[in-house]
């Protein structure tokens, strides 16, 4: 029985897009093909939740901020023009624009600061 790395490169040589003497490395990239995508999405998953901390902690200061002011989330819609599911969003740390970021921690007299972070070079 062949696997379906065997059956992709036979395929692949059946419609004339590669030669026999190539079959042999794409059945070694198709078998590596698995790994690489586990090592990519490890990447990305540690860069998301270094990310999604501070979308996180953002978006509990903005609820907090909102409960303090008894605003529901339907008020603050209703004041910024963003769209309630969007503010959901905010408050639970997930990825929104900018643009809507900023119309509503307007209405709750919040502000936003970017600092320049202190970066150590390792000698």
């Amino acid at each position: 029985m062949s696997s379906n790395g065997d059956r992709y490169a036979l395929t692949l040589y059946a419609v004339g897009k590669y030669s026999p003497a190539s079959a042999e490395i794409k059945k070694a990239v198709v078998k590596t093909l698995p790994f690489l995508l586990v090592f990519y999405l490890a990447l990305i998953s540690a860069k998301f939740c270094l990310m999604n901390d501070e979308l996180i902690r953002i978006g509990k200061q903005i609820r907090q901020r909102r409960e303090s002011l008894k605003f529901t989330q339907h008020d603050v819609s209703e004041i910024s023009g963003v769209a309630e599911r969007t503010i959901r969003s905010i408050e639970n740390g997930i990825n929104t624009n900018l643009s809507n970021l900023l119309k509503v921690i307007n209405v709750l007299g919040l502000s936003l600061t970017v600092d320049i972070k202190q970066i150590e070079y390792g000698g």
